[in-house]
């Protein structure tokens, strides 16, 4: 799969549920986790290189591709062809649905806490190896063995909040929900009750 043909895809696919658009930076990174997370699905997607930059890795054609947006919105235009089958759509799309909501420094911001940018020197290629070892061991790696929406629980991003004295394992359950479309049917009655709140809070 070609990266930039899969770049327009995200851009003209997911811009509208971006809460700030998609820059170039937010972009390089939402790229970045689905090389990582279909490498631990066993379905890379990406041959391409990420390379360690100062504000995470970095697909130098992607780069090149997107420098004159800068820190800008990049506007969504109609994508090229992509190559890609129903299931391999899927989960390009159930990916990106997870770090859509996180604006591009904290994405950038996660990915210097993880193994495989801080193992990796400055401007080095960030190797399939590093990145299989790490995010193999994450609870959000048991959405992909095997990936399969419909039938199996679902582990949300861990949040790194909680409680000191519960066992990882003990949280990771606690976080599991019974199917992806439970866990998106509770994100959308948050964000309604939150909404509700605040135009109440509004009206006082």
């Amino acid at each position: 799969m070609n990266i930039i043909d899969l770049s327009k895809y995200i851009v003209n696919q997911f811009s509208d549920q971006s809460p700030a658009g998609i820059t170039p930076m937010k972009l390089q990174k939402l790229l970045y986790y689905i090389k990582a997370w279909t490498l631990v699905a066993g379905r890379q997607l990406l041959q391409e290189d990420f390379r360690h930059w100062d504000y995470g890795p970095v697909n130098r054609d992607v780069y090149e591709y997107y420098k004159q947006y800068v820190g800008s919105v990049i506007s969504p235009s109609e994508p090229d062809e992509l190559t890609i089958s129903e299931s391999e759509k899927e989960l390009v799309d159930f990916i990106v649905e997870n770090y859509i909501q996180f604006d591009a420094f904290k994405l950038s911001a996660m990915t210097h806490t993880e193994e495989p940018w801080k193992k990796t020197n400055k401007d080095d290629v960030i190797s399939d190896n590093l990145i299989i070892t790490y995010y193999s061991r994450q609870q959000f790696a048991q959405n992909f063995n095997p990936f399969d929406l419909s039938n199996n629980p679902f582990y949300p991003l861990e949040s790194y909040s909680f409680v000191a004295d519960m066992t990882k394992k003990d949280a990771r359950e606690i976080a599991k929900y019974s199917s992806y479309s439970i866990h998106k049917k509770a994100l959308d009655t948050a964000e309604k009750e939150f909404e509700q709140q605040w135009s109440n809070l509004t009206l006082i």
